[in-house]
């Protein structure tokens, strides 16, 4: 046989050889993409079960999860820290016999401790954060950042609860939000200055009455631009109107 027949022979046993390199390394490489959708789908499925763990923990609650500032609102349409629906009891557990977390038991004393008839709500933003939300009509009169006389006993029940939670308590933001209606007259220029001088009024209250100090207590005012309803109606304005105070628990 000539060599360039044995030429032609050894190129043509060479092809499939060749062929099934490239084969193989396509398959390969589908392989490894098949192990990651994999993993990631056990990954995605590992954090849903922890997330519904977590809000489980709130069960007998209507938990508003914050993406910017929505409104946290009851079932009954109603406001307040008690159950949805309910008058009052703890709201809380795990419904799997273990121990509450630290969040669990702060807001069953919150609900335990201070009165059903308070115009307010509580926002669980995550396992170490919530915001406690209070009407500006509770505590101060119209235009005005001097917490009232009633106001001020309403907010030293509320300071207890926190004191007794202190050492579980990170930080405390206390913020002043109001409606976008402009303020004529008065001491303040505008809506940032009322709600920043009303944030810091129950500040200076927190600071007379509890060992909480100025490491771990802030405020702010964000005037109209925060809301949490629009302002087109009479009743949205009132719920924009509002003191919040938000509050990250230590790990």
């Amino acid at each position: 046989m000539s060599d360039h027949s044995r030429y032609h022979e050894e190129e043509e046993m060479e092809e499939p050889e060749g062929w099934m390199v490239s084969y193989s390394a396509v398959m390969t490489d589908l392989c490894a993409i098949f192990v990651m959708l994999f993993a990631f789908a056990m990954m995605t499925k590992g954090v849903d079960q922890t997330v519904v763990a977590q809000t489980g923990a709130f069960s007998g609650w209507d938990i508003g999860v914050m993406e910017g500032w929505p409104l946290f609102q009851q079932e009954n349409g109603g406001t307040g820290i008690g159950p949805s629906g309910g008058q009052g009891g703890t709201g809380t557990g795990t419904g799997t016999g273990q121990e509450d977390s630290a969040i669990d038991q702060f807001i069953k004393d919150l609900n335990s401790q201070l009165p059903e008839d308070w115009d307010k709500e509580i926002i669980v933003q995550s396992d170490l954060m919530f915001t406690i939300r209070m009407a500006d009509s509770v505590l101060f009169d119209t235009g005005s950042a001097d917490i009232t006389p009633a106001a001020e006993n309403i907010l030293n029940e509320l300071f207890k609860t926190l004191e007794n939670h202190k050492n579980e308590i990170k930080m405390l933001r206390i913020e002043g939000h109001t409606d976008n209606v402009p303020i004529s007259g008065g001491r303040f220029q505008d809506n940032w200055q009322l709600s920043t001088a009303r944030a810091e009024s129950v500040m200076r209250l927190l600071f007379r009455t509890t060992t909480f100090k100025g490491d771990r207590v802030s405020y702010a005012g964000y005037g109209e631009f925060r809301p949490v309803a629009s302002n087109a109606t009479p009743e949205n304005r009132q719920k924009n109107r509002r003191v919040d105070f938000v509050i990250e628990m230590a790990q």
